[in-house]
């Protein structure tokens, strides 16, 4: 019987050694003895290479993209430089204040002066002070209403005053006039209220709050005209009203009536 293929041989040796494969050898140019080659192909550790380097190259670009600002140098920078603003703001605040405290202060220094002269001047000079006064505005309506409830002269002069408002701060005049006629408290006279009603008509408030006091303290005057009760309540509500005053207010304002264009009959 013959024998298997695989117990064959050739030669000495058995066929399936003869057939394994033997490493490699060059054989040197010169024609020297044949050197074996380098160290066999390691798979793992080639892998892990590639993944190392793909994931500094993923990192790198990563951080190529962020924003500059994102940066914590700018973040540092940033903040200085707003601390700084915040700091010079705060100081010029600061600064404006002060100013605005002294400005106050010497104003009313100079606004005090002019009082006195409206108080204890001539004529002409408590109108020239008067005048003078209106120069700060709406910050001069109060102490002029004030002076309405004084002597002729000084109320005369405060009249003035208050009428020269009408041109630069016609708004806030009008406002603290009409406050003055809605007054129940015997706070202002009965003078000062025909007063102001007369500038009323001369500064031409139009506004409707203003129509609506006139023509509210204009059934007051004609309640306190017709009966005797009406008369007792005006006394008790205006500062040394008298019948007098009742008449004159009448008179006032049909005239202011006139002048804004209101229509009102008593």
């Amino acid at each position: 019987m013959a024998d298997p293929p695989n117990s064959a041989v050739i030669g000495s040796r058995p066929v399936a050694e003869s057939l394994a494969v033997e490493p490699s050898k060059e054989t040197s140019s010169t024609g020297g003895a044949p050197k074996e080659s380098p160290a066999g192909f390691d798979a793992a550790l080639e892998l892990s290479a590639i993944y190392d380097r793909v994931r500094k190259l993923e990192i790198g670009a990563k951080e190529s993209k962020d924003h500059w600002y994102s940066s914590q140098l700018f973040s540092s920078v940033l903040s200085g430089v707003i601390l700084a603003a915040f700091g010079f703001f705060l100081t010029g605040r600061l600064e404006q204040a002060a100013k605005e405290r002294e400005l106050n202060i010497q104003s009313a220094k100079d606004m005090q002066e002019l009082l006195v002269k409206i108080s204890t001047g001539s004529r002409d000079e408590a109108e020239a002070a008067a005048v003078s006064l209106t120069t700060y505005g709406p910050y001069s309506i109060p102490p002029l209403i004030e002076n309405l409830q004084y002597g002729p002269e000084r109320a005369l002069a405060a009249e003035r005053g208050l009428q020269a408002l009408a041109l630069t701060d016609a708004g806030d005049l009008c406002s603290n006039l009409g406050t003055v006629l809605e007054n129940r408290t015997q706070r202002y006279t009965a003078a000062s209220h025909t007063a102001v009603i007369r500038i009323l008509g001369a500064a031409d408030c139009k506004g409707q709050p203003q129509i609506q006091i006139l023509r509210a303290y204009a059934d007051f005057i004609k309640r306190a005209d017709a009966s005797g009760p009406g008369l007792i309540q005006y006394q008790q509500t205006v500062r040394d009203a008298t019948a007098s005053n009742v008449t004159q207010a009448k008179q006032e304002l049909t005239n202011t009536f006139r002048l804004l264009h209101v229509d009102y009959a008593f």
